[in-house]
């Protein structure tokens, strides 16, 4: 992400964490309110920094932001079957969610037109936990 874009995001009532080695930016997680969960709309580790755990911190400290700030639950919507994606966050203990446990906010982001064209490259599910 450039500089505008982490302006843009915030100024979007987005949250941005940023995994650090040695000062440098290795990684990141973006999230924003949607309904009355925490989505977590990207993250993303450089690769050769994979495997390290980083990806696993991030996501760690996102679940417990959600509950010590008052949210219902956590989610996001990725690739079932890429292994760095769907089977990744199921590895983290978080499931599939059925549609009844989505909100409208969810809904939509589900039916944009992002998501039709990224379900173009593959099976898309929406993942998450409820407290």
């Amino acid at each position: 992400m450039s500089a505008i874009s982490y302006v843009n995001a915030i100024a979007q009532n987005q949250i941005i964490w940023l995994v650090e080695l040695r000062g440098e930016p290795v990684g990141f997680l973006r999230a924003k309110p949607v309904d009355d969960m925490l989505y977590c709309a990207e993250m993303s580790v450089l690769r050769h920094h994979h495997g390290k755990g980083l990806g696993e911190k991030l996501m760690s400290h996102f679940i417990k932001f959600a509950k010590e700030n008052g949210f219902r639950g956590v989610c996001g919507i990725t690739y079932k079957d890429v292994p760095w994606n769907g089977p990744y966050y199921r590895r983290l203990g978080l499931n599939y969610l059925d549609k009844n446990l989505i909100g409208p906010e969810l809904l939509a982001i589900m039916s944009s037109d992002t998501e039709i064209a990224l379900s173009q490259a593959g099976s898309r599910v929406v993942f998450g936990k409820r407290f």
